[in-house]
């Protein structure tokens, strides 16, 4: 047997009963003051934790990635400036090519790292298996 009211009529009268249980001058930053004082009331024992400030690096950091497998013979470098592009490619007799946002170098990852050591970078962490990102790290 069907309704005396049809869903849409049915919908529309819920949802003036819903509009007309508040009153035009109650907004939303009211009924949120409301909600906070009846809270702050319902538990005094309620302490505010002040949020430390965090203090400025008193140094900054530069990292780079070098990217390869053990195995192989050539390496990727990313995040590096340019007169360490160009210190790397003096060295290994411009066997330097660009790849996306970085260079290959035709030489041995591990020879990479090693040079970077020389710029003052430190491994920091790696991930992988057959190819492996280095993350170095240099203060600046």
């Amino acid at each position: 047997m069907e309704s005396s009211s049809s869903p849409p009529q049915t919908i529309a009268t819920q949802t003036n009963q819903i509009h007309s249980s508040t009153t035009p001058t109650q907004t939303v930053s009211s009924q949120i003051s409301v909600n906070a004082q009846s809270a702050a009331a319902a538990a005094p024992n309620v302490v505010a934790i002040p949020v430390p400030v965090v203090p400025p690096l008193e140094s900054t950091y530069y990292y780079v990635f070098v990217r390869g497998s053990i195995y192989s013979d050539f390496g990727s470098l990313f995040g590096l400036t340019q007169d360490e592009i160009t210190a790397l490619s003096t060295r290994y007799n411009n066997k330097v090519s660009c790849v996306d946002n970085g260079i290959m170098i035709k030489a041995p990852p591990v020879d990479l790292i090693n040079s970077l050591a020389q710029l003052g970078y430190k491994v920091v962490c790696a991930t992988g298996e057959s190819e492996i990102t280095w993350t170095l790290q240099r203060e600046g």
